[in-house]
């Protein structure tokens, strides 16, 4: 390597880091100038009597939006990244700090954001087989999407061999502040009963069925019910997804132990697993042959559609009774 070639080399890395830093304080500067709007128009309705519908119904939605970009800010934290370098740096492994695309990966936040990116992403070996474990940031290309961007963590187990498409929702991806905003959008026909408890809802594309009842033993059926406290799950092809809104390396370094361990722990369990002799069988490397889950979209539209009137009758409520013409 040429002298040239390691100045654009660290050229390119310090680019990177500082294209991590502006992620890392994006949900900040949303916050800030949210909770700024909804100031200003908290004390316009205090000056002027009559611009009471205005900062209503300007101030509750930024303060709205306030409170989800601070509860980002909070489970996206800089520290979180740091602390996965660290980490990287000590087992072995690369760490990236910024990667346009998916990888490949085809789990549903990866699938239906636009222009995904994986920040803060640690790759590693563990009980024979890779894990990465990173942030996914997923946004449109308009250039005011920096107020609808999302942000998932998640890890990433390579299986052996290939599996059918399932899913595993316990409802972390669709809550927020612990309530949980919209119910499972896979159709429940293809529910499947592998035992667990209640919160248990196993999803399977057609002809996996067989397939996921010799996979989901009483040994794995435990371990992802563990899993489930803190992550959903899908399995695609020849991966592993957990999926949450809260870095697994944010909080403390106890939590940040707490949750490799949990990640490692289902690393082993899963590859472990005897069903890979019975999925390889005559087909090493192709997996049996299943269809692609299906969403129930009718019954996601008509919740949404119950939120969005729910919401709009609570604030036009509040605005009549703000002025007068509704009394309670």
């Amino acid at each position: 390597m040429t002298h040239d070639d390691q100045v654009d080399e660290s050229a390119a890395d310090d680019g990177a880091r500082d294209e991590l830093a502006a992620l890392a304080r994006g949900p900040r500067g949303t916050a800030a100038a949210a909770a700024l709007t909804g100031l200003g128009m908290g004390l316009a309705e205090m000056r002027f009597d009559e611009l009471v519908a205005g900062p209503l119904v300007v101030g509750v939605p930024a303060a709205f939006l306030s409170v989800f970009c601070l509860w980002q800010v909070v489970r996206f934290t800089p520290a979180s990244v740091d602390r996965l370098e660290a980490f990287v740096l000590r087992a072995g492994g690369r760490f990236t700090p910024v990667a346009d695309g998916a990888r490949g990966y085809t789990a549903t936040p990866f699938r239906h954001g636009d222009q995904p990116r994986r920040f803060g992403v640690v790759r590693y070996g563990a009980h024979g087989t890779r894990i990465e474990i990173g942030h996914l940031l997923s946004s449109s290309a308009h250039p005011r999407a920096q107020l609808v961007e999302r942000r998932h963590a998640y890890a990433v187990i390579e299986l052996p061999e290939r599996m059918p498409q399932m899913v595993l929702d316990f409802g972390h991806l669709r809550s927020f502040l612990g309530i949980r905003l919209t119910p499972e959008h896979w159709d429940r026909s293809q529910l499947v009963d592998v035992g667990g408890g209640r919160r248990f809802r196993l999803f399977v594309a057609e002809g996996g069925e067989h397939v996921a009842r010799r996979f989901f033993t009483a040994d794995v059926v435990r371990a992802f019910e563990e899993v489930g406290r803190h992550y959903d799950v899908e399995i695609d092809a020849s991966h592993l997804y957990l999926l949450s809104m809260r870095s697994a390396a944010s909080g403390s370094d106890r939590r940040w132990e707490k949750q490799r361990n949990l990640i490692e722990g289902l690393a082993g369990t899963v590859v472990g697993s005897p069903v890979w002799d019975d999925v390889r069988g005559p087909r090493r490397g192709r997996g049996p042959r299943t269809g692609s889950l299906v969403m129930d979209v009718k019954r996601g539209v008509r919740v949404v559609l119950a939120a969005a009137t729910a919401a709009v009758v609570v604030l036009s409520a509040i605005v009549l009774h703000a002025q007068g013409l509704l009394h309670v």
